[in-house]
Order: C-alpha cells, then sequence, then structure tokens
C-alpha cells in the first residue's frame, strides 16, 4: 500500500483510514473531529454536518504516527483553524494494567474468519500480558446505525436515491423500511 511512502494524511468519514490499515498491515489513527485540521479539504459529502470528515495519518509505525501527530499539534493548528480544539501534546504514561473492549460481533454484520481469528489471538495475548479483556455489548449499534442513517438521509444526494426506491447506501437495507434488500 505505502510502498515507498513513509507516511499518508487521508481524510475519513466511514472507513477510508481502519479498512486499508486493516487490509494491509500498517499502523494508521482515526482522530476525533477538531484534533486534526480539515481546513482547505473537501469533505466526502459536502454540507453534510452530522458526521464530521476527519484528516488522519497512515504509516509503516508506530512511531510514524505518533511523529506526525505530535508535529500536527505542536503547529498549534486551532491559532488558524476555528473548527479546532486547542489541545497541546501531551506525553502519557500510560498504566501498566488496561481495561479492553472487545466488539466481537456488532449485531449488525458479522466479521470474516480471519477478522475473528486476529481477534481471538490479540485477546489471548493481551490477557497473557495482564490486562483486562471485557466482552462490548453492541445492543445500541442498531439504534446509532438508525440514526446514523437519519442524519445522512438529510443530506439531498441521499434523499434523492430514496424518493427513486433506491438505496444509498449498503447500510440502508438493513436500517431503513423503505428500501427492501
Amino acid at each position: 500500500m505505502l510502498l515507498g511512502t513513509l507516511l499518508v494524511s487521508k481524510q475519513y468519514q466511514g472507513g477510508s483510514l481502519r479498512i486499508p490499515a486493516a487490509c494491509t498491515g500498517i499502523f494508521t489513527l482515526r482522530p476525533s473531529f477538531g484534533r486534526f485540521t480539515t481546513q482547505r479539504c473537501r469533505s466526502g459529502l459536502a454540507g453534510q454536518e452530522a458526521v464530521h470528515s476527519v484528516n488522519g495519518p497512515m504509516g509503516k509505525t508506530l512511531e510514524d504516527i505518533t511523529m506526525y501527530s505530535k508535529a500536527i499539534i505542536d503547529a498549534q493548528p486551532w491559532k488558524v483553524d476555528p473548527k479546532m480544539l486547542p489541545i497541546p501534546w501531551r506525553s502519557v504514561n500510560p498504566p501498566k494494567k488496561l481495561k479492553i473492549a472487545v466488539l466481537w460481533n456488532d449485531g449488525i454484520c458479522m466479521p470474516t474468519p480471519p477478522v475473528t481469528r486476529a481477534l481471538k489471538e490479540t485477546t489471548e495475548k493481551l490477557k497473557r500480558a495482564g490486562h483486562e479483556i471485557l466482552d462490548w455489548d453492541p445492543k445500541l449499534h442498531a439504534k446509532a446505525l438508525q440514526l446514523l442513517v437519519r442524519n445522512f438521509k438529510g443530506h439531498i444526494s441521499f434523499e434523492a436515491n430514496t424518493h427513486r426506491g433506491e438505496c444509498s447506501l449498503p447500510m440502508e437495507v438493513k436500517a431503513s423500511k423503505r428500501c427492501s434488500a
């Protein structure tokens, strides 16, 4: 994916950081909105403000991601981008024992067998290292998906398609009663 490239900054609105990283074995960070500037960047859905797009790094190592993040934050971009949060870089020493929740299945889509195997292997290694592993209960995920789809439908391009009986997003098939699978 990155071949000779050490670091890439990419826009994200629904998996464009996580999915390539998961499929290629590189590192990424999907930041919260307001942490890295999106000034002078176009959103994948211009005018849609319910789910903000963010910019995040993709790199070969965790050190690459840290270097990028620190450089961006140390530049104090909130001084030129009013949507930025004015939070300076802070070094953190995590506790020796972490509590980590694992989402095995969101109740909507089943992970593929290789993903399930990777989750099992990772949780076993984390347990052996002394970390506490919790099962994430996805009971509110279906409701969250319905709310997300409703927010996206407020955008004119989604409304235009649903009036013709078409589904704009694969997730609408399961989340919307107006679309039939």
